[in-house]
């Protein structure tokens, strides 16, 4: 997203000089402290900074993104941009968390890695590209756990989304870095993790070589100094590490791309079968009805269409975790069935509003002829107006499977990206973009591509027919 901090200096609508940061999530609250003590350094310097997965970033700044700084959370992810001036920034440590919420913890309480064995969903990081999720997979490998616990974990976006599945209780626990479990009144380390057991972290700070300033060559020299490394200890890093050989990232399998699709189709299927009545009955009262609240209610069905889809997600999530939810236990959080609500939710729109058009363009006047000749409100529905919108309201339909079968944001935050259970297109495509897999990424695009011209010319094709006919059935 391009903000007016990126536009104005640009434009040279703004004085100064402004440097661009990409940093890991986890160093959010160090990045702070950050610009707060190098606005004394150098006035005239304005720092801005790009938060994200140490992967994504890297990603990112191959792609050709500009930037003056890297603070990676990994300094492998610094490696992989070649030859590059950096040094080891900090380390961190691994714990295990649980919700501080009595209800929502594990009984008995967790001690030891092999307490584990009796979580259900274990949040981590996402563990083929995340730094967080690397390393509490090296430390899950470590303890012989990996390959039973693999299938029971929620892999997150980053750190922090690994932390909010533990606070929400849609995880009973989670392996988190020792920073991010003190940011949280939500969360309590249930243990920590052996010396003996910790993965070398390593946080890596690098000069972009597009960088060509002076002022960027100061503000690295500027992370050296003993001012950086006091806010590092505030937060709770811990100093970096000796120099040594870095290990290769982890291989991660590129499974069948017709398990992502096959996910994809399920969920769209679903919620296609849960809106088209809900949203075709909306559609017809917003057609036929005058009431007090009317406007109310069509601006509360559109809602979805204009709200973030992560600020969908983020209530469906508060939604389902807890206790209860209107005095019942769901336990929809990372599992399909929560990607099905969460693709329902954003596709009704769609539906709603499409119906709408197909049930105006019946002419009301054929209504009143049925219920002349005696036809109850149901005969009259079934009989005219059903008929009469059937091709708006298959076209509301496909509409809606279409935007089930894309959705992204909501999806992630409530079911997770769990390959073979809830990684849909979507969600594969984002991994493989991650992982560099641009082969297999094309792939999926591919399948994308195809289904979405044939839902699109479905669409067009319902309403020619419906066009042709001025509503008429033939």
């Amino acid at each position: 997203m391009i903000t007016w901090a990126v536009l104005l200096p640009a434009a040279g609508w703004a004085e100064g000089e402004s440097l661009l940061v990409h940093a890991a999530s986890s160093l959010r609250g160090v990045c702070e402290d950050l610009r707060e003590s190098y606005r004394h350094e150098a006035p005239g310097v304005d720092l801005r900074f790009n938060f994200g997965s140490s992967s994504d970033l890297a990603g990112q700044i191959l792609a050709g993104v500009p930037g003056d700084l890297f603070l990676a959370a990994d300094s492998r992810q610094v490696a992989r941009l070649g030859q590059v001036d950096s040094f080891e920034l900090c380390s961190n440590r691994l714990v295990v968390v649980e919700p501080a919420k009595l209800s929502l913890r594990m009984s008995p309480a967790l001690e030891s890695a092999q307490d584990l064995k009796r979580v259900t969903h274990l949040s981590i990081a996402e563990p083929s590209t995340v730094p967080a999720g690397i390393y509490a997979r090296q430390w899950l490998s470590k303890v012989g756990l990996w390959q039973e616990l693999e299938s029971r974990c929620a892999p997150a976006m980053n750190a922090r989304a690994a932390l909010a599945a533990v606070e929400s209780g849609a995880c009973q626990a989670g392996v988190l870095y020792g920073t991010d479990a003190h940011l949280s009144e939500q969360v309590r380390i249930a243990f920590e993790i052996p010396a003996s057991e910790q993965p070398a972290i390593r946080y890596g700070a690098a000069l972009l070589l597009g960088s060509t300033s002076a002022a960027s060559r100061d503000l690295f020299t500027f992370l050296q100094g003993a001012t950086v490394r006091g806010h590092l200890a505030r937060h709770g890093f811990l100093p970096a590490l000796a120099p040594a050989a870095l290990e290769a990232l982890p291989e991660v399998p590129a499974s069948s791309p017709w398990v992502p699709l096959w996910i994809s189709l399920k969920v769209a299927g679903f919620a296609t079968l849960l809106t088209f009545l809900p949203g075709s009955w909306l559609g017809w009262i917003l057609a036929r009805k005058r009431f007090p609240g009317r406007s109310l209610l069509e601006t509360f069905v559109a809602l979805p269409l204009v709200l973030p889809p992560t600020a969908i997600g983020y209530l469906l999530l508060r939604s389902f975790a807890g206790d209860s939810v209107f005095g019942a236990r769901l336990d929809l959080l990372l599992t399909w069935q929560g990607a099905v609500i969460a693709a329902s939710l954003m596709s009704l729109p769609l539906v709603a509003r499409t119906a709408r058009v197909a049930f105006e363009g019946v002419d009301p006047r054929l209504e009143s002829m049925g219920a002349s000749l005696g036809w109850s409100r149901l005969q009259v529905l079934s009989r005219v107006t059903w008929p009469l919108a059937r091709r708006g309201l298959a076209a509301g339909a496909i509409l809606g499977f279409s935007r089930a079968l894309g959705e992204f944001g909501a999806t992630v935050i409530v079911a997770g990206n769990i390959p073979g259970e809830t990684q849909t297109l979507a969600l594969a495509i984002f991994q493989d973009i991650q992982l560099g897999r641009d082969d297999r990424a094309l792939q999926l695009l591919g399948l994308s591509v195809l289904l979405a011209f044939a839902c699109v010319w479905s669409v067009e094709f319902l309403s020619r027919k419906a066009g042709s006919n001025g509503g008429q059935p033939r």
